[in-house]
């Protein structure tokens, strides 16, 4: 996660949940994230995803379909943006589920992130791609 962003969505959960302190909050979306990134690194998780000869089995892996993204309000930013990182890898579409609006806003710049990132790569992303509930898709914050 970018320092810069980290830092934001770390101060905008704090700010409006009210909810832990910003330099934890910074670390553990850090850590967590990083984390994932590095034990998803390589790993197969379409297709083939393992061969066991003697057992005469292949483990075949495919996208399920829609990930629903449950997003604690203790922690809007760390928790879906890893759930967001696993459904994608899965080739799955995602939603992220707010369930406290305090949250909400910080889910909104979290998404609007994510969205920017797949624009840079040649994903294709519309308004609605990602989108987090209650709530619109589109970026704006709930009041």
């Amino acid at each position: 996660m970018e320092p810069r962003r980290n830092r934001e969505l770390a101060e905008t959960a704090v700010r409006d949940t009210g909810l832990g302190n910003v330099e934890d909050k910074v670390l553990k979306n850090y850590r967590k994230t990083l984390g994932l990134m590095r034990d998803l690194a390589g790993a197969r998780s379409v297709g083939v995803i393992a061969e066991h000869p003697r057992q005469g089995i292949i483990e075949i892996a495919r996208p399920v379909g829609i990930v629903a993204a449950i997003t604690p309000s203790t922690n809007p930013a760390a928790t879906p943006a890893n759930k967001i990182v696993n459904a994608l890898k899965g080739r799955n579409a995602i939603v992220v589920v707010a369930p406290s609006p305090k949250g909400h806003g910080t889910c909104v710049a979290l998404i609007a992130y994510v969205q920017a990132e797949l624009r840079k790569v040649g994903a294709p992303v519309d308004p609605g791609a990602v989108p987090a509930l209650p709530g619109d898709a589109g970026g704006g914050r709930r009041s």
